[in-house]
């Protein structure tokens, strides 16, 4: 009986392990080169692969900017895909939430990532606001069916996922501090999260209650 001839991968495809070697070695070449100076020549003796090899997955190196992009999200926000969010439990998975959020943010890869975007926005806008949509559809992916859960419970008009999807993430990146290494200290971040979590809540209608051993908050929200 013949051997079936293993199946070939089409054209734009490589192997999982090859495809995330020509990632790292991209991420670095853009780190230390910025988008403007980084070449696939280099990226593809970083990865020890071909140019061709490289050019079979992407385009050119804006696609695989926004590639790299993509896969720091995936890979900083996996944690928040793994909390198990339940809408019927909201302000337990409401915290669960921020904690995660707040401490990917914070994250040296993140920093990394979100200063590359700054530094590139001037000079490839499209690429970066395609990269930014990219990154953040992969967090919204995560927390957008939690919330959809309690608008199903009546906790939230369907209307304002999206809106409540992208203020969490506003709220709870912190803003630009990690990217200053400004800090409000151990207990002034602790009392400004609770803040925070207390305000979102309230805004939206879900139902929380603050920790007690977090003092000057109002003992339930929503």
């Amino acid at each position: 009986m013949a051997r079936t001839q293993p199946r070939r991968r089409a054209p734009n495809q490589l192997s999982s392990e090859r495809e995330q070697e020509v990632l790292d070695a991209a991420r670095e070449e853009f780190f230390e080169r910025g988008l403007g100076k980084a070449t696939i020549e280099r990226i593809a003796r970083r990865a020890n692969v071909t140019k061709v090899t490289v050019y079979r997955r992407y385009v050119d190196k804006y696609a695989l900017f926004e590639a790299v992009i993509a896969d720091a999200a995936e890979k900083l926000f996996a944690d928040l895909s793994g909390l198990q969010l339940n809408p019927d439990t909201p302000g337990e998975s409401l915290r669960k939430a921020a904690e995660a959020v707040s401490r990917t943010y914070q994250s040296r890869v993140h920093i990394e990532v979100t200063r590359l975007m700054i530094a590139e926005t001037p000079r490839h806008p499209e690429v970066c606001q395609q990269a930014r949509a990219k990154m953040i559809a992969v967090i919204g992916g995560d927390l957008r069916p939690f919330f959809q859960g309690l608008s199903a419970r009546g906790w939230m008009e369907e209307s304002v996922v999206q809106h409540a999807v992208l203020t969490f993430i506003l709220v709870f990146s912190k803003g630009f501090r990690p990217l200053f290494g400004v800090s409000l200290g151990e207990g002034g971040e602790a009392r400004q999260f609770e803040a925070d979590l207390a305000m979102f809540a309230r805004g939206y209608g879900i139902p929380y209650r603050s920790f007690p051993e977090n003092p000057g908050f109002s003992a339930s929200v929503g």
